[in-house]
């Protein structure tokens, strides 16, 4: 890669080879997974060690060969302190070349099998990261409605996922550890005889103290997701309903709603880091205490301690405390890890769709019974139904002559459909009508298998379906990408795309924008009328050229004129689904559609079909079609868009890219360290710096204790040992103390206070944004900011910050100490140094890119995980489940590529690092072995004892660094973002209207001229208009003539480029919008439903009784007999689920 001298994109990046593309690694875990027991708890980490055990295996060979050469150096620091101590002879030169070549073997050993080990682990967890999202994903596509909440499978596919993946970086430390502990007790015991058994005693306790704290990780971990998943879920429906929610005035609440779960999460968060803090400490208790413990029991026991016994009893300490913290944190970390696997587990076993539809053994071919994925039998693009279009009105769609037929069917469990008899003809339009609740929408959603069949069956002779839900589904792509149903973008029928274009009334529309059917619709189609929306998802329906249609009052949101053009191009006998004898199920409030229907079928409020037959059978009173409107409104849209489509797919807003931009993308930007810092604050900032000296200082300062005491041991018999070995204890009790208290303070107290103030900081950026910026920005892409930055700001980051701030401070350290065994070693520290910075400079300018890279190739991932929650009906409804199994593999394997080339780069980082240390040690050994620079044996005992940490410590700082860099791409971002969003708030609007504004309520247009933002297309042109107070006024025209654009207006979301509106005589243009939108009572045009009670969703500002809230229900009719037992106000759904 030249992420040094150019900015890299995903596209320049090397592609995956075949092992880890996510297709294979679905099916592979899938095979896994449908043969486990899933009775067993933890069946999904044994799949996954089932599925992946071949890869796993190939790091156990290198990861032996590591423990090997670690377990050389104790022998080669007796040895190299013996032949310091000893007078020099003949054979001392032969014995010093091999010194120095044995040294050369083991660190160069350590560097290479630790690079392959490396390697190996993080290859392995990539592939298990494509494997587990691509499952996720695919079970989402036929999960049960209601089984999850919709933020479920999104938490899972990245915040669990993300912690497995940090788990499994320790998985074969485990293992190898115990192995690591028992050679390390038996060199101990060769050392320092009965004193071991204290040791050992140590590494006991510290592993039940371990097992106990383990046990509680993972609850605390799991009950810390579930927070942050009720967060994140809350986040997208806000995200979701933005614009309603910014019409209503309650956009501050809603953001204090948002940033209380956020405090609320990191609350929760203190039990799990306080358990971090005691497991840390736990860890560094048996390295700390070791020591001092040995040498006590060896001073007991032999009354003396010489230099080499001394330094290489502390080198195998070393040796056996290093893998005993790793083994105390491995575990507890695994642990974690197995509660994420149980959680994604739970979702996988969850029901899933109960379609118990009866279809002829000739459509059954094409349903799969498993789960979807990746490698499913791949469909034409779009999935269009075969036909000539040459000749339209000649073309008929094949079908039996009845196409469903419902026989004493109950739906729902509990039951909100009773004994529902009802036979579809091929061919037919069937209209369903009833009052608001009876059932219209559950009765369609039973038709396309989204409802369970509790009673009765339901036969069906095709499964292809098409359907057009109430609430409108639309994805953020281009007009055309959404009616084709295609990524690519382009129509594989044009001919055909055009007719429907035409028959839906979309080419109006059309040839008055210039981007035309290319333009985006944004996330949830706020780019959209609610019209337009409708009629896209309507034109989606019959371009897929489906024998049966199904919709949900696709009328709702259209004036009468389009409607009854539309009905003449669709629904009337000479209509498009007339002519290609395409079989309807509509359900609609719309009466006077019933004289097109062959059969309708009219629900009771009690959920059963009060009557059905045709008209006239029925004595229904209609008002008819109205052909005069359709008849000369079908002259205004005459218009249609010629010529073919483009190819070109303009992309919605992504992270602005710049030159400057891009440099800093390479070099990075030292203001983001003060950025991060300011969310710290200045106090906790130096308290937590002094509380890291102070650890440092009486972490390292043992050593030096201990040359001063065997030295005086050498020089003397008649040493006050019990002072010496008074105060190492009291080193070693102030070292426990600022770990512990250091540890604590950071991710205890500092972590959530800076967490909070970035999230904070956040939140009031997105929820001050202009309109424009959601009508642009896809929604994935924000989400992502507050799950995957968040989740680096909790997590990576702080323990990013807090290694490095060790490392640094070790190195210092452990330099000046290598340097006071042998003077001229300090000569070889400048070019170290220099090495180092280049070597970082040269490393740190790809790994940002990278790290950047994988955080904005996950955005599209959550896009579409949150689309497709959204629209799984339609999508099932539909059979594209396929379509989106493959585009989830395509984007999976695009946001893997990053992922796993940011863990090839850090292994070539620690290989260099690794030599450099070889080389280091090399030369140590050397001027000990060949010149007389050595001060003494003891001093050359502490020097080595710190080369053996050097090389954890220089390769820790760089990766912590390196860490720390990429981790603070959240910050970054975030920085960024705050300085490049536009508040919608101008310094002008400060005024502060009397309490009872707007009492009167009067409203005046005066020339007002209004677009989205500034260049756009204008959308209201010179609107002059005066509304008296108490006066009732209706706005009609077209749909997209503007009439939501002039509410928007109103309420200050379009900025105004000319004119002014006035509301009792105040002009609204100098009032803060968020307290304008509050006085004024909006019902914006598609409903928004908050995350809680009936209770927070009517009165979210607390303000009514609970008798005015029932009140107001009833007077609306919703509180009906399916409520009639339970306690109204305190029922909850997710986002209107329920």
């Amino acid at each position: 890669m030249a992420g040094f001298t150019s900015t890299i994109s995903i596209d320049e990046s090397p592609l995956l080879d075949k092992e880890l593309l996510s297709d294979s690694l679905h099916d592979r875990l899938q095979r896994t997974w449908d043969r486990s027991n899933y009775s067993k708890s933890h069946t999904l980490a044994i799949a996954i060690f089932r599925c992946f055990w071949a890869p796993l295996l190939t790091a156990v060979v290198p990861r032996l060969c590591l423990i090997g050469f670690n377990y050389s150096q104790p022998f080669l620091i007796n040895r190299v302190i013996v032949f310091v101590g000893k007078t020099r002879n003949s054979s001392s030169a032969n014995n010093s070349y091999g010194l120095i070549g044995a040294t050369a073997l083991i660190y160069i050993g350590i560097a290479i099998s630790t690079a392959i080990y490396k390697h190996k682990t993080y290859r392995v967890i990539t592939m298990i990261r494509g494997a587990l999202v691509s499952i996720v994903y695919s079970k989402t596509l036929i999960v049960q409605g209601g089984a999850f909440d919709n933020a479920a499978a999104l938490t899972l596919m990245s915040t669990d996922v993300d912690r497995i993946a940090s788990s499994l970086q320790t998985v074969h430390e485990i293992w190898a550890n115990v192995i690591e502990l028992s050679i390390a007790i038996y060199l101990l015991q060769r050392q320092v005889g009965v004193a071991t058994v204290v040791t050992v005693g140590l590494v006991i306790m510290g592993a039940l103290i371990s097992t106990q704290l383990s046990k509680r990780m993972g609850p605390n971990q799991a009950l810390w997701n579930k927070a942050v998943q009720h967060r994140v879920t809350v986040t997208s429906t806000v995200l979701g309903s933005i614009k309603g929610i910014k019409l209503m005035g309650l956009t501050e609440h809603m953001g204090h709603q948002i940033q209380d779960l956020r405090v609320a999460e990191l609350e929760l968060s203190k039990t799990f880091r306080r358990l971090i803090a005691w497991m840390n400490l736990n860890s560094n208790f048996t390295s700390l205490v070791s020591p001092f413990v040995t040498f006590a029991v060896v001073y007991g026991t032999r009354g003396s301690l010489n230099v080499a016994q001394a330094f290489t009893s502390l080198s195998i300490i070393a040796l056996l405390t290093g893998p005993l913290s790793s083994l105390l944190s491995s575990v507890p970390s695994f642990a974690a890890g197995l509660g994420c696997f149980d959680r994604i587990q739970k979702y996988l076993l969850s029901p899933q769709k109960p379609d118990h539809r009866e279809f002829p053994a000739t459509t059954m071919l094409s349903k799969d019974k498993g789960l979807p994925g990746p490698s499913t039998a791949k469909p034409t693009s779009n999935c269009l139904e075969p036909f000539t279009t040459s000749s339209i009105c000649d073309a008929q769609i094949p079908g039996e002559k009845c196409i469903l037929n419902a026989r004493n069917c109950t739906f729902g469990e509990p039951a909100v459909l009773h004994d529902i008899n009802l036979q579809v003809e091929s061919s037919s339009l069937t209209i369903i009508i009833g009052p608001n609740g009876s059932g219209k929408s559950m009765l369609l959603k039973s038709l396309i298998g989204e409802l369970e069949i509790t009673k009765g069956s339901l036969s069906i002779n095709t499964n292809s379906v098409a359907y057009c839900s109430q609430d409108s589904w639309l994805t953020n792509a281009s007009i055309q990408q959404n009616i084709t149903g295609s990524f690519a973008g382009v129509p594989e029928d044009s001919v055909w795309y055009q007719q429907v274009l035409h028959s839906c009334a979309l080419d109006i529309d059309l040839a008055s924008t210039t981007e035309k059917d290319q333009k985006i619709v944004g996330s949830g189609g706020i780019n959209m009328s609610g019209g337009q929306k409708q009629r896209i998802e309507l034109a989606r329906a019959l371009y897929s050229r489906k024998k049966l249609l199904v919709f949900d009052d696709i009328f709702s949101g259209l004036d009468l004129k389009t409607s009854n053009l539309i009905v003449d191009r669709i629904f009337s006998p000479n209509g498009l689904v007339r002519q290609l004898g395409m079989t309807v199920v509509l359900a609609t409030h719309a009466t006077w559609l019933l004289p097109l229907a062959d059969h309708i079928v009219v629900l009771s409020s009690s959920g059963t079909i009060e009557k059905q037959g045709c008209l006239e059978g029925l004595g229904l009173r209609t008002t008819g079609v109205h052909d005069d409107v359709a008849g000369g409104h079908d002259a205004d849209h005459q218009t249609s868009v010629t010529g073919e489509p483009t190819n070109t797919i303009p992309l919605t807003k992504s992270i602005p890219r710049n030159d400057a931009a891009d440099i800093n993308r390479r070099t990075g930007d030292l203001t983001i360290y003060k950025y991060y810092w300011k969310s710290i604050g200045l106090k906790n900032g130096l308290i937590y710096l002094a509380l890291y000296v102070g650890y440092v200082f009486f972490y390292k300062f043992p050593q030096i204790w201990l040359q001063f005491w065997t030295e005086a041991n050498e020089r003397s018999s008649e040493v006050n040992s019990k002072l010496y070995l008074g105060i190492y204890g009291l080193l070693t009790g102030l070292s426990i103390i600022f770990v512990w208290v250091t540890i604590w303070f950071w991710f205890v107290v500092t972590v959530p206070v800076s967490a909070q103030n970035l999230h904070l900081k956040l939140l009031t950026t997105v929820m001050k944004a202009p309109f424009a910026f959601f009508t642009e920005t896809d929604n994935g892409i924000t989400l992502n900011r507050f799950s995957q930055d968040m989740q680096l700001v909790d997590q990576a980051l702080p323990s990013a910050a807090f290694a490095t701030t060790f490392s640094v401070m070790c190195c210092v350290a452990e330099a000046a100490l290598i340097s006071s065994g042998a003077s001229l070693v300090a000569i070889t520290i400048p070019p170290t140094v220099i090495i180092l910075y280049l070597l970082q400079k040269f490393y740190l300018r790809t790994s940002r890119q990278l790290r950047l890279l994988d955080l904005e190739a996950k955005a599209p991932l959550y896009t579409l995980f949150t689309e497709t929650l959204h629209g799984l009906h339609t999508i099932r409804a539909f059979g594209w489940e396929g379509v989106y199994g493959r585009r989830n593999a395509e984007l999976l394997n695009r946001s893997q590529r990053p992922y796993y080339h940011m863990y090839c780069i850090q292994r070539w980082l620690n290989l260099i690092l690794d030599l450099l240390v070889a080389g280091i040690a090399v030369v140590l050994v050397a001027i000990a072995t060949q010149g007389r620079w050595v001060t003494s044996a003891a001093a050359m005992g502490v020097a080595m004892n710190n080369v053996l940490g050097f090389n954890k410590s220089l390769s820790g700082l760089i990766n912590s660094w390196t860490m720390l860099e990429t981790s603070l791409g959240a910050i970054a971002r975030l920085k960024n973002f705050e300085g490049e969003t536009e508040c919608e708030d101008l310094p002008g609007e400060v005024g502060e209207p009397p309490e009872d504004w707007p009492k009167g309520g009067g409203i005046v247009f005066e020339n007002v001229t209004a677009s989205l933002r500034a260049g756009s297309d204008i959308i209201l042109h010179n609107i002059s208009l005066t509304i008296k107070a108490g006066e009732k006024i209706a706005i009609c025209g077209r749909t997209g003539s503007g009439k939501s654009s002039l509410i928007l207006t109103l309420l200050r979301l379009l900025p105004i480029h000319s004119g002014t509106i006035t509301i009792s005589g105040l002009d609204i243009s100098r009032l803060p919008r968020a307290l304008l939108r509050a006085r004024i009572t909006t019902i914006p045009q598609d409903p928004v439903f908050l995350p809680g009670s009936v209770r927070s969703n009517l009165d979210p500002h607390r303000r009514s009784t609970d008798d005015a809230i029932t009140t107001a229900l009833s007077r609306v009719g919703l509180l009906g007999v399916s409520w009639a037992e339970t306690d109204v106000l305190s029922c909850k759904g997710d986002g209107g689920e329920e």
